[in-house]
């Protein structure tokens, strides 16, 4: 009888993990707490509900019942799962303690190692972190994610380099600084698509190695690479605080020139009569971006966003970082909360226009990474551009979403409008 009932807990188990795994919680739930009515105290259980509340964003509970779980059996996916959840709760030292014993526990499990080396690089503790990352790729070769973050990291530490040089000449006495020159200046950040990212790497040490200044002046980031260029943006203030701010990720580092070209278009759109929307938000890096730069309550126009802020298995569209955020659309709604002129509106383009869209619109940032969405948007928004108003596109140049490009030229020549196509991947859609 009781071979009977551990095998119809087994089978529970098991059918709860695949509701899990597939992202279907309610279900999930119910045959854990099923499993636990039965056989209370259930460890596995307990440890994997645990991770269901943390994906619901539910931190505290979390970690309550993984720790109930620990209290009945310790393994290395208990406590490696425990510091990923003290982790978002921001609780470093906790986090690491625990990661820690999951690796006590068993030296051999990988995302312990993988984990730690993430928890270590979100507290800018860059070097430990390439130690287990290091680990970790030698457990499991050829594993891309990890071997990216490392590549990351390395950049990081170009780009927090190039800042730092940048700033010990800028604050240089001014006898030791030449008059009628201006400093070189080079970044490399993240770029994408790259099938061999040590090839990759070590063909930009070659172009250094080949230019007169030997890589002084070297952009490499974003999918471009171009030399001997002024970079007025990584001269500026406002662009130098943004690379330099610890709490912005390396992604959104990487694409600076891409927002320096998207604020200069806000502000000459910002004369235009009309409203601002961010179709495909994101987190809202751009639009906070935009915020600092453009004083909207002199201005008096309306800030709207609109967002899925969700991904599942089989979605069409792209899955970002912000999608393993289970508390994505209530973050971005908090990090835009002082700002009553922005409006944030979740699900799916243009369904959502239905609950707020402007009546004339100055400036639209449309990036959603899918050709029928952003179709469905321009469609939507180029009736209603303002003379002077601008349309940024941000895949229109990509060739990877070629598809975007494909599906907008047809509607940009039916309302007798051209878009300008920028190195950048943007296209540049203005109203005369």
């Amino acid at each position: 009888m009781a071979s009977q009932t551990n095998e119809k807990q087994m089978a529970r188990l098991q059918q709860a993990v695949e509701h899990h795994s597939r992202g279907v919680f309610t279900e999930a739930e119910s045959l854990y707490r099923q499993v636990l009515q039965d056989a209370p105290g259930h460890p596995d259980a307990l440890h994997l509900l645990g991770m269901i509340e943390y994906q619901r964003g539910n931190n505290d509970l979390a970690i309550e019942l993984i720790g109930q779980a620990i209290q009945h059996t310790q393994s290395a996916p208990m406590f490696c799962n425990l510091g990923i959840v003290l982790l978002a709760q921001g609780k470093i030292e906790m986090a690491l303690d625990s990661l820690h014993r999951a690796i006590d526990l068993d030296p051999r499990y990988l995302l312990s190692y993988t984990n730690m080396g993430y928890a270590l690089k979100s507290a800018g503790r860059g070097d430990e972190a390439v130690h287990y990352l290091k680990k970790a790729l030698a457990l499991s070769p050829g594993q891309a994610d990890i071997q990216v973050t490392l590549d990351m990291i390395r950049q990081e530490n170009q780009v927090a380099d190039a800042v730092s040089s940048h700033e010990q000449w800028m604050n240089a006495a001014p006898g030791n600084k030449p008059s009628d020159t201006l400093e070189p200046l080079g970044f490399q950040g993240f770029s994408y698509n790259i099938a061999d990212m040590a090839k990759f790497t070590a063909g930009l040490e070659l172009i250094k190695d080949s230019l007169t200044d030997k890589g002084a002046s070297l952009f490499a980031s974003d999918n471009m690479i171009t030399w001997n260029r002024n970079y007025s943006f990584l001269r500026e203030d406002f662009f130098l605080k943004i690379l330099g701010n610890p709490a912005y990720t390396y992604t959104e580092k990487s694409v600076i020139w891409r927002t320096y070209v998207l604020l200069y278009f806000a502000e000459h759109a910002s004369k235009a009569s009309g409203d601002f929307a961010e179709i495909g938000c994101h987190v809202g890096h751009t639009v906070l971006q935009i915020i600092r730069k453009i004083d909207f309550r002199t201005l008096g126009k309306s800030y709207y966003l609109y967002d899925l802020f969700d991904w599942k298995e089989g979605d069409a569209h792209t899955r970002m970082s912000g999608h393993r955020n289970p508390r994505m659309y209530e973050d971005v709604v908090e990090r835009f909360s002082e700002h009553d002129f922005v409006s944030i509106i979740k699900g799916s383009v243009p369904q959502s226009f239905a609950q707020g869209f402007p009546d004339a619109i100055a400036f639209a940032h449309i990036d959603m990474n899918h050709p029928v969405p952003e179709a469905a948007a321009l469609e939507a928004v180029l009736p209603r551009l303002s003379r002077g108003g601008v349309v940024v596109l941000d895949d229109y140049g990509w060739w990877g979403y070629c598809k975007q490009k494909m599906a907008l030229d047809p509607i940009i020549k039916k309302h007798d409008l051209s878009v300008l196509e920028l190195p950048t991947g943007q296209g540049i859609i203005l109203k005369a």
